[in-house]
Order: C-alpha cells, then sequence, then structure tokens
C-alpha cells in the first residue's frame, strides 16, 4: 500500500516517516495519541495538519507495526 500522504527523506529527516506537507514524524502524531490526546488537541498542537494526516499517519502506523 501506498501512503501518498507520508514520506521518508533520509536527507531532511533521517529517514523518519513524517507527514509530507509538514515535515511533522508520524511517531509524534500516534505518540500523542497513544498518551490520550484527541484528535482536536493534536490538531490544536499541530495546525499544519489535517484530519486526513492523522488519518494516514494511524494507517500507516498500522500497516508497518
Amino acid at each position: 500500500m501506498q501512503y501518498s500522504r507520508i514520506e521518508i527523506n533520509n536527507p531532511t529527516m533521517g529517514g523518519v516517516p513524517c507527514v509530507k506537507s509538514a515535515g511533522i514524524p508520524v511517531s509524534m502524531v500516534t505518540g500523542q495519541m497513544a498518551q490520550g490526546a484527541s484528535s482536536a488537541e493534536v490538531l490544536s498542537t499541530y495546525p499544519q495538519l489535517s484530519i486526513e494526516d492523522l488519518f494516514a499517519c494511524f494507517a500507516y502506523e498500522a500497516r508497518t507495526h
């Protein structure tokens, strides 16, 4: 499966999967949710993200872990 909103860019983030439009690591997004943050709280913390970006992070984590 291809993740159009997620990218792995070795020179920029050392190979850490990030939200393409924002450069925010997927693990930061999913980590906040795992610690109990709501999607609204995550979107407030990272206003450059969309709800679709959150879904892409969850899908990426689900498929790769």
